[in-house]
């Protein structure tokens, strides 16, 4: 059977046309229809010239006489043959993107080069539409884009400025002098400035932020001292400042350069981890960060942990920008947000107010932790107290200055600036626009800070002995008592207990790290107060007769009771 026979099954058949069995035909039809219909293998190779034999199917009405005229693809002249036209136009977008996107949509009209039917037309337009969307929407979002970009100012407003205005020289005298020879042989002298790099220096609020601490100075070889201040050390100061919300500030310690080698080496190894950390050898104390000589000694010999470049970097951003100076001392510790509330305090009554000139912040209460427990002296673990006072106490003690404030003009004894500054009301604390206020810092109901009040202290005033260590008739003994007894009707003997559960909550302290710590200074109680002794009235420390003779009551307490034979066991 033919291919004309193969026809005859097809569709068109079934719907009523009948083959012809008449192979002649007697006259042409005035009406032809022409339907070209390929074999499935002439269909597979487009674009391609087939021969068409004509096949003739009788009309299926009797009213309608004409013949309509169907050519079938002959078998035999199925071949690849050239194509006569020219290769279809391409659409614009196929010169941009690769062929193989558009083979997902060969059923567009659009990208396919054989004619399609009006069905599959009507049947592709929805998908055309919504590639026709897509491309119009993208190419809208990249002119909005472009417009933006060209619109944008050249620099961002979080971008620090300048570190080299014009009335700051102090970042020019870091200077360098050389000879030079030019090509025509004559040398001269060329002086190159160097900027530095404030890479180091970060602060979401643009203020420059620095702790400062002081450990062992001008006492190098007291080394029960020196261990027993380390263990409280780590036990308060190391674990608030670690638990601090904002870690953007650089925290600056600075030790005895002759330092005991076995101090040196603990106090290196628990400081190791912490990043912004920079303890530097030196007995010097600078007026001032902001000082042209506040980092002189500062060296990369000098440095101990940490890098004399992030030193550098913040002191000079420190010419440009407000800096505040926070002190703490090396047996105190924070609660964990002060720093960040200081920060963004300073950002706005000194960053956005040009014309303001310094403030001052101290803590408006405190806790102190007492090494002897004045209600029950077998308590190992000591007692807290809650204290607020009208002076300012050094834990948290931070002076903020706005740009070209020379430090000398503000008040600094930390016992005098209640006196001498004026409180900030709640009027100035909204008006940018005053200065030279006092600030108390407020963090809810939570205490600013935290003192640790032990043998170890340079000042003993505020240690607050147990009964048995106030029956001598000196004059510190009499202080005491009157402490011990003002002390022993106050609310705080029912609060233990919940004020060793805050600590870890409000300043990041471990209560356990603080009960080891007095149990090594229970155990080397007579060597450490020795040493303090000693270490009275050194340079840069307390000088008062009080304290030493709270010290020799402590000692002559705990060497008697060295001094007793221990109990024969029966």
């Amino acid at each position: 059977m033919g291919l004309g026979s193969n026809l005859s099954s097809s569709p068109l058949g079934r719907s009523g046309h009948h083959s012809s069995s008449d192979s002649t035909l007697r006259s042409p039809p005035r009406t032809t229809r022409t339907t070209v219909r390929h074999s499935t293998a002439c269909a597979r190779s487009s674009p391609t010239s087939v021969a068409l034999v004509p096949t003739t199917y009788p009309s299926p009405t009797a009213h309608h006489q004409q013949q309509q005229h169907h050519y079938s693809v002959s078998a035999s002249h199925c071949h690849r043959m050239p194509h006569p036209q020219s290769p279809p136009p391409r659409f614009w977008l196929q010169s941009f993107v690769p062929s193989s996107f558009f083979s997902s949509f060969s059923s567009f009209s659009l990208f396919s080069a054989r004619p399609m039917s009006r069905r599959r037309l009507r049947r592709s337009r929805p998908n055309a539409l919504l590639l026709y969307s897509l491309v119009a929407w993208g190419t809208l979002l990249v002119s909005c884009w472009t417009i933006f970009v060209i619109l944008s100012p050249p620099q961002s407003a979080s971008v620090p400025p300048n570190p080299l205005p014009h009335h700051s020289v102090a970042l020019l005298r870091q200077a360098s002098t050389e000879l030079r020879t030019s090509s025509t042989g004559q040398r001269r002298q060329v002086t190159t400035f160097h900027v530095p790099d404030l890479s180091s220096w970060r602060n979401t609020h643009g203020v420059v932020h620095v702790v400062q601490t002081r450990f062992m100075q001008y006492q190098p070889n007291l080394l029960d001292l020196g261990h027993a201040r380390l263990e409280i050390f780590q036990a308060l100061t190391l674990p608030s400042v670690r638990a601090q919300s904002s870690q953007e500030f650089l925290w600056l310690i600075r030790t005895d350069p002759a330092l005991h080698p076995t101090l040196r080496t603990a106090l290196c190894h628990v400081l190791r981890d912490v990043p912004n950390v920079i303890l530097v050898a030196s007995n010097e104390n600078p007026e001032g960060f902001r000082a042209d000589d506040a980092v002189a000694d500062v060296s990369d010999d000098s440095v101990w942990v940490g890098h004399a470049d992030t030193v550098r970097a913040y002191h000079a951003a420190a010419q440009t920008h407000v800096l505040l100076e926070t002190r703490l001392d090396a047996d105190d510790g924070l609660e964990t947000h002060v720093l960040e509330n200081l920060q963004r305090q300073a950002a706005t009554a000194l960053v956005h107010a040009p014309a303001v000139g310094w403030r001052v912040w101290c803590a408006s209460s405190h806790l102190e932790y007492q090494h002897y427990n004045v209600w029950d002296a077998g308590d190992v673990r000591g007692a807290i107290v809650g204290i607020k006072t009208s002076y300012c106490v050094t834990p948290g003690l931070t002076w903020g200055y706005a740009v070209g404030v020379v430090p000398h003009k503000v008040e600094s004894k930390h016992d005098r600036i209640h006196k001498r500054v004026p409180a900030c009301t709640e009027a100035s604390a909204e008006n940018a626009r005053v200065t030279g206020c006092l600030t108390r810092i407020q963090n809810g109901r939570h205490p600013a800070a935290v003192r640790a009040r032990s043998p170890t202290s340079a000042g003993m005033a505020n240690l607050i002995l147990d009964a048995t260590m106030t029956q001598s008739g000196n004059a510190a003994a009499t202080m005491h008592k009157h402490n011990l007894q003002k002390l022993q009707k106050s609310r705080w003997k029912t609060l233990q207990d919940d004020l060793w559960l805050t600590l870890p909550l409000v300043f990041g302290i471990v209560p356990a790290r603080v009960w080891q710590a007095r149990e090594y200074l229970e155990a080397h109680m007579v060597n450490i107060v020795r040493d303090n002794l000693a270490g009275q009235c050194t340079k840069g420390h307390s000088c008062k007769e009080l304290s030493k003779q709270a010290l020799q009551v402590l000692l002559d307490m705990y060497e008697a009771d060295q001094a007793e034979p221990e109990p024969e066991q029966l």
